[in-house]
């Protein structure tokens, strides 16, 4: 806790508590737990008070609406307008000489999250309440210290806010090019309709079977290594859409060496059997005699020169996520999964190796600018964090913040 002398939450704000029953002000804007995010200090959307049903509360601009349903999803905004929320959000005013926007910040504190988790009820909806987090202890920072900190961390807010909406940009880019790439080509040709959508003309159809040998992984069975000691062994949680996170990986205990074929080999396309099925990333190589989770379907080209699985793992991700083209893919059962037989049945668009390649190098540029900005996002993110742990430990002085140079 902090090294200065603390002060109560209760010191800082009050609680407000204006009811508003539904109906009594349709036109209103009204904010609900979905239009929070996360760690973020203003809100991700919102809509008319007209459609509501339940009672709700009133607020003011600089009062700071706090989630206290789950509250490690760390949800608290300052909000800039009038309006009325859910009850699931407590309505924080600033007490004079306090600055509302490092009220909300405040909030935001891992210190802070971990004391409110500390204090909730309920199994199937936790809650924390007002008569717990008013007790929360803070740093006592004079009003000129608090604007210093609340312009510091906004600063950092605005910059992370700036990185989601290039990277939502990139996005958008990365899906009208796939979309226009897998209907026409490199050529602008004609399209023809297929099994799996519209498709240039000259492109040809191949099942996955007779593109990549196909390989399940290895069943855990309760040989998960606890200690981060053994083989690195790759699940289904690592794999995003065109995208392995290796921050997670886990390991695990064998008894012998594992098939070769168990091992993953640069260039294999991982593809999800369950969850979001067809999910699909391909192995770079990170890291050496690395294993992969039964529960992922490893892709092993039968000829590399004539099938890259880059563009096969794009194709995918335009297949299953956007274009739907493999609907009822999936075997029917209570948790959808894509057997390997199934799988292997699949069509797939096979275009000459040379406009494969050239295909992948259009969507790579993309995906190093979305990949840019998510790195830059997650060190924004933990640049928060670190600034507010620090503060409310006293590792740091808010004289020695010094924003010009802390963003990157």
């Amino acid at each position: 806790m902090a090294k200065t002398k603390p002060v109560r939450l209760a010191d800082l704000c009050d609680l407000v508590a204006e009811p508003v029953k539904p109906g009594a002000r349709p036109d209103a804007l009204y904010l609900g737990l979905e239009h929070l995010a996360p760690g973020r200090l203003t809100p991700i959307g919102s809509r008319s008070a007209s459609g509501v049903r339940s009672t709700s509360s009133a607020f003011q601009p600089g009062d700071v609406l706090y989630g206290k349903l789950r509250p490690y999803l760390d949800k608290s905004i300052l909000a800039s307008k009038v309006g009325v929320c859910t009850t699931e959000l407590l309505v924080l005013r600033a007490k004079q000489d306090v600055d509302s926007r490092f009220l909300a910040a405040l909030l935001h504190s891992p210190y802070f999250v971990e004391y409110a988790v500390a204090g909730t009820t309920g199994v199937q909806h936790p809650r924390t309440s007002w008569t717990h987090i008013r007790e929360f202890e803070a740093p006592d920072l004079s009003p000129s210290d608090q604007q210093k900190v609340a312009e510091m961390l906004w600063l950092v807010h605005e910059a992370i806010s700036k990185s989601e909406s290039l990277m939502e940009e990139a996005k958008a880019l990365k899906r009208a090019a796939m979309q226009t790439l897998f209907t026409r080509g490199l050529r602008g040709e004609t399209r023809k309709e297929t099994e799996i959508g519209p498709m240039p003309e000259t492109w040809e159809l191949e099942s996955i079977g007779n593109a990549f040998h196909i390989t399940q992984g290895l069943s855990l069975q309760g040989n998960l290594a606890t200690d981060g000691k053994g083989t690195p062994f790759l699940r289904t949680s690592n794999v995003y859409w065109g995208r392995i996170e290796l921050q997670s990986i886990s390991h695990m205990h064998i008894r012998s060496d594992p098939p070769p074929e168990k091992l993953l080999n640069k260039g294999d396309l991982l593809v999800c059997e369950g969850g979001e099925i067809g999910r699909a990333a391909v192995w770079d190589g990170e890291i050496s005699h690395c294993l992969f989770q039964n529960h992922l379907h490893c892709l092993r080209p039968i000829d590399a020169s004539r099938t890259d699985s880059w563009f096969v793992m794009a194709w995918l991700e335009e297949g299953f996520k956007h274009r739907n083209a493999y609907e009822g893919a999936g075997n029917r059962t209570t948790i959808p999964n894509l057997s390997r037989s199934r799988l292997a049945e699949l069509a797939i668009p096979h275009p000459t190796p040379d406009e494969q390649r050239e295909i992948v190098a259009i969507l790579d540029a993309i995906d190093r600018k979305i990949e840019f900005h998510r790195r830059k996002r997650i060190v924004l993110d933990d640049l928060f964090k670190a600034v507010l742990h620090n503060l409310m430990t006293g590792e740091i002085r808010v004289g020695n913040l010094a924003t010009a140079t802390l963003i990157p």
